[in-house]
């Protein structure tokens, strides 16, 4: 059958995927849909579970932990290149998600992708 609306959810996650390393708040993603922040939030979290700000810091953080497996990123980089201007909230969030720093992430993921000699 075809729904009268657009899948927004579909379009909010691709949105989010094109933007992550920018400034990206619940805002900006409402008055690119013109739409409300309330609606958009409510319709995301019915259809995902999720809520739309988790969902931007989880995109982030999962390029982040991309960009971290390459020794030579510093994590000041990695961190702007996702979209974080502070390091210190970078690290914040990114232990919210992954359970450790992007500094011991960093560690632990270069010991075990040390080819065995």
């Amino acid at each position: 059958g075809t729904r009268a609306e657009p899948d927004i959810v579909s379009e909010i996650k691709k949105y989010v995927e094109t933007r992550y390393d920018r400034e990206l708040t619940l805002q900006d993603i409402a008055s690119h849909f013109y739409l409300s922040r309330e609606y958009i939030s409510r319709k995301f979290k019915q259809e995902t579970g999720e809520n739309l700000s988790d969902y931007i810091a989880r995109v982030r953080i999962d390029k982040a932990r991309l960009l971290l497996a390459d020794p030579a990123v510093k994590i000041c980089d990695a961190a702007q290149w996702v979209g974080f201007r502070d390091e210190k909230y970078f690290s914040k969030v990114f232990k919210k998600y992954q359970g450790v720093t992007p500094g011991e992430y960093r560690r632990r993921h270069q010991a075990a992708s040390r080819p065995p000699s």
